[in-house]
């Protein structure tokens, strides 16, 4: 009724759907039958509308096709020859839940992959840019098993191994470098600059293979075409979204 192709896309669909339905409406069109058509041409787009309704539909139609048309080809099963030469008909596939679910989220898997390198975009763009630096001096430290935890007079805290804790010990006065936007952790220097710490927990350092493989998931998701891969990749963005979510968070000063 809507005029388009089986493959026709959602944008398709929906503008087929919009000409027709001004072109019918009862109300611009003085035809006697515009009424029966316009209700018609809105009862196909509730089925091609919806994804999942859309698949049954193509599934029903394609099994009607089989229907009228022999095989070109012989199954190599006898049985199967003697049960189709009886009138056999293999019913319609129903989809599973799985796949249910799989076509109700396939149309937001562009929006995760966008997310993704939104926040990547942003993640390195604050690394590319200048460092915010604070002076802050020790005033605490408390010592453990295997480390001590220094704490600063700006309530900052970090955690260091012997000997280096010896050596900010001496020189309590600190530089705290950090990032522009999200206040990354970057490094933590003596205020003399002879000695430096840079094994940090933070997305500059250790977590830094986040946004790499944030940025690879979501440029493969957005360039490739609708489909079951597609859809497990945005699954794999999904997860690793939040994975970067937990290191900004642990990212942060």
């Amino acid at each position: 009724m809507l005029k388009v192709s089986r493959t026709a896309s959602d944008a398709e669909i929906k503008q087929a759907f919009r000409r027709l339905a001004i072109l019918l409406h009862p109300d611009k069109n003085p035809h006697p039958d515009a009424p029966i058509a316009f209700q018609e041409v809105n009862e196909a787009y509730e089925v091609l509308g919806d994804i999942v309704k859309r698949t049954l539909y193509d599934q029903m139609l394609g099994h009607e096709i089989s229907d009228q048309a022999e095989p070109t080809f012989r199954h190599r099963d006898p049985a199967y020859q003697r049960r189709r030469q009886a009138g056999y008909k293999p019913a319609p596939r129903e989809p599973t839940a799985g796949e249910i679910v799989m076509m109700k989220l396939m149309p937001y898997t562009n929006w995760i992959s966008g997310i993704a390198l939104a926040i990547s975009f942003f993640v390195w763009l604050d690394y590319a840019l200048p460092r915010n630096v604070s002076d802050e001096v020790i005033v605490e430290w408390h010592r453990t098993l295997s480390h001590h935890i220094m704490i600063t007079d700006k309530g900052h805290s970090f955690s260091l191994l012997f000997p280096q804790n010896l050596k900010f010990l001496k020189e309590p006065e600190l530089k705290i470098y950090t990032s522009k936007i999200f206040s990354f952790l970057d490094r933590i220097e003596t205020k003399s600059g002879s000695n430096t710490l840079k094994n940090l927990p933070s997305v500059f350092r250790n977590f830094i293979f986040g946004p790499i493989i944030l940025v690879v998931l979501g440029l493969i998701g957005a360039s490739m075409p609708k489909g079951d891969t597609k859809f497990n990749f945005a699954i794999a963005t999904s997860i690793f979204l939040l994975l970067n979510a937990v290191f900004i968070v642990k990212s942060v000063w």
